[in-house]
């Protein structure tokens, strides 16, 4: 189940981190370091792109 749309707006960050051609190691390593430069209280939640994609967004 993806975000809906509607719900993203100009206070939404949105983070396509990795495609779905990615190898798994460079896939954890992108991952990380996307949390990593996020501030701390940052709520994150999934946002299914679609199955091989891994992505994120942040509401500040």
């Amino acid at each position: 189940m993806g975000y809906p749309i509607d719900k993203i707006g100009p206070q939404t960050r949105l983070f396509s981190l990795i495609g779905a051609n990615a190898i798994e190691s460079g896939r954890e390593s992108l991952f990380n370091n996307a949390f990593q430069q996020l501030d701390a209280d940052c709520k994150m939640m999934p946002l299914n792109i679609r199955e091989d994609d891994l992505g994120f967004f942040c509401t500040v």
